[in-house]
């Protein structure tokens, strides 16, 4: 059993269980496949889940919470999370060498860099032209282009 703090509100427990029961299970398998370790991705689900309640309270009592409002925020508040940084320099060399499944090998590096950064890291094309220093046209180009290479290896 984990063991857990009580932070919020008697009032948005309510809210937290709903969460936890419409989204919980969706939201463990995400952060299982990043962090394969059960009891800390059990222990990140508790900690998104509660902060989640509290950040979005007037959501959750008007019913407006989705599962993509819910994953957005996950992928946001991961890295913030104690001894994240371990898993995910774990998950990333993990995935490095699942490219090839995705037939990332087509592409060309900065291809590559731009796909994975805005598909798998959740970058946004904004921020991404201001790290690389490139229009925001180019990553856009780059981007539709690497997914339509890849879109086309599987017959799509």
């Amino acid at each position: 059993m984990l063991k857990t703090e009580e932070r919020l509100l008697p009032q948005s427990q309510d809210q937290v269980k709903l969460l936890y029961q419409r989204y919980s299970a969706l939201l463990l398998g995400y952060i299982f496949e990043i962090v394969p370790d059960q009891k800390k991705s059990e222990e990140y689900l508790v900690a998104i889940l509660s902060r989640f309640a509290v950040d979005f309270k007037e959501e959750l009592a008007k019913g407006q919470v989705t599962w993509v409002k819910l994953l957005c925020y996950s992928r946001n508040l991961l890295p913030q999370l104690k001894d994240f940084k371990q898993h995910l320099d774990r998950v990333e060399i993990q995935s490095a060498k699942n490219y090839s499944s995705f037939q990332l090998e087509l592409l060309t590096n900065l291809e590559k860099e731009i796909f994975c950064e805005i598909y798998y890291h959740g970058k946004s094309i904004s921020d991404l032209a201001r790290k690389m220093q490139k229009s925001e046209d180019v990553i856009r180009s780059n981007f539709k282009l690497s997914f339509d290479k890849i879109r086309s290896t599987h017959g799509n």
